[in-house]
């Protein structure tokens, strides 16, 4: 449960992947699921720490702010 209620979802999974960084990327497989936001920064931050886009599955389920359809 997340202490601050009006807190994004996803904003703390993020802020810990960002404090990562593989020491041998190339081991590297992912699996980032959630919040658009989420799904696609994580993977962003994980390329530019040098791994593979191959290795790196990942889907951004909603989006804040949008209705789902």
């Amino acid at each position: 449960m997340r202490e601050d209620r009006h807190a994004r979802p996803g904003e703390a999974a993020l802020a810990e992947l960002r404090g990562f960084t593989p020491v041998r990327p190339e081991t590297i497989l992912a699996f980032l699921v959630g919040e658009q936001r989420l799904a696609a920064e994580g993977r962003r931050h994980l390329v530019a720490c040098g791994v593979a886009k191959a290795r790196i599955e990942f889907s951004g389920f909603w989006r804040v702010g949008r209705a789902a359809d």
